[in-house]
């Protein structure tokens, strides 16, 4: 019975309910996501250059941003 649930439901049923658009729901996943992964990889970007011991400047920031 439960796989025939799961066969029956829609992905939006199941995975983005608010909007019956998957390519939105996706967008706004992504849009809701990206603070959090920039707050992450820049502090483990941060400690890399650290434990490098150097203390970055801005041209090291730059090349750490864009690559």
């Amino acid at each position: 019975k439960l796989a025939e649930a799961a066969y029956k439901c829609s992905c939006q049923e199941f995975v983005h309910p608010w909007t019956s658009s998957c390519a939105c729901a996706t967008a706004g996943m992504l849009l809701s996501l990206i603070p959090g992964t920039f707050k992450t990889y820049s502090m483990v970007y941060m400690l890399a250059l650290l434990m490098r011991r150097r203390i970055p400047s801005l041209k090291d920031l730059g090349r750490t941003l864009a690559g």
